[in-house]
């Protein structure tokens, strides 16, 4: 069960009771969260408020933590406990496939003129992983707790090992002010480690040379893992080579302005950073360098840069270019890079 939270103010060195009031409004908590999502955990960045689904309803909040995995917030409302359990397990359907255009895209309505990339920057102190939406999480917001949502929440959590916690608040007013105290219905560590237990993925890891090198050999496909090598190499050599930490193999290239401009992993297309602060020349800079990218063969055509939030996966593969063509590609990015 959750802790029972209950208050006193000290008057004239006596504890006096306060007690506690409804929060009829949890739109307000919905707010206060939004605005600082500490409270409910130090690890989140929220990127989404009224998120639409593609099944219908809109997820409250939308949060992503510094693995970049994503993170729903969905209040209790008046819904009844099989609704609102029912409602954010369906919400998880829809957050489990979105893909990383998808997430900087709901991120852009929300962060307005900011980049995902700056705030995640700015918010965990680590670049944004070239791969995330690995695995996801859910809290229930409520104000007060029924039985029986405590009891399906539990099972799910330690039958099934799903990420799933509620936190309640308790609201209390006196003439001195408001106050809120939060409490779990389960030990967030405990729920960490049963569904990390279960998962089949692996936490996020730093990728250092030495390690991409013995990743990149093991890969199947021998002409993927040459082409990858060759890159690697090249950045090194030029002392331009960024470490990444993902769930996958990968790293990235350092531009001019000692940003991230371009992301390689055998386990996705080639991400090109497109952010015109990326690039001292700025938007300048950055469009000269799609013009020969579209040149290539690399960038759609028609692809309007004013509708680009951060970057763009590329059009053609490592494994699709061709010797000269991949040689053009580098001498491309080395005019835009710097040891």
């Amino acid at each position: 069960m959750p802790t029972e939270i209950r208050l006193w103010e000290i008057k004239d060195e006596k504890p006096v009771h306060i007690d506690r009031q409804r929060l009829d409004l949890e739109a307000r908590i919905e707010n206060w969260i939004r605005d600082d999502v500490g409270l409910v955990n130090d690890d989140l960045l929220i990127i989404g408020q009224q998120v639409p689904t593609a099944y219908g309803g809109s997820i409250d909040l939308l949060a992503i933590d510094h693995e970049g995995n994503l993170v729903i917030l969905e209040l209790k409302r008046d819904k009844t406990p099989r609704d609102i359990v029912a409602q954010i397990l369906d919400y998880a359907s829809w957050v489990e496939k979105l893909g990383y255009e998808e997430v900087k895209s709901i991120a852009s309505i929300f962060l307005k003129s900011k980049t995902l990339q700056d705030e995640f920057q700015r918010r965990f102190k680590i670049p944004l992983p070239d791969v995330f939406n690995e695995s996801h999480r859910m809290y229930v917001i409520a104000s007060s707790l029924d039985s029986a949502t405590e009891r399906i929440v539990t099972y799910l959590s330690e039958s099934h090992n799903v990420d799933i916690n509620v936190a309640t608040f308790a609201y209390f007013k006196t003439p001195n002010g408001e106050f809120l105290a939060r409490s779990f219905l389960l030990d967030e560590e405990q729920v960490k480690i049963r569904a990390e237990g279960t998962s089949k993925r692996q936490p996020a890891t730093s990728w250092p040379p030495e390690k991409l090198k013995e990743a990149f050999q093991q890969i199947p496909d021998e002409k993927l893992s040459k082409r990858l090598l060759t890159v690697m190499d090249w950045a090194l050599n030029n002392k331009i080579f960024m470490e990444t930490t993902a769930h996958f193999p990968g790293f990235g290239l350092r531009g001019t302005n000692k940003r991230r401009i371009l992301s390689i992993s055998p386990t996705a297309p080639i991400y090109a950073w497109l952010n015109e602060k990326c690039y001292p020349g700025g938007a300048e800079e950055r469009d000269q360098l799609c013009d020969e990218l579209k040149k290539m063969g690399m960038l759609d055509q028609n692809l309007n840069l004013q509708t680009v939030v951060d970057g763009k996966n590329l059009s053609r593969k490592l494994t699709d270019l061709s010797d000269d063509e991949l040689q053009n590609l580098l001498d491309l990015y080395s005019k835009h890079c710097s040891g």
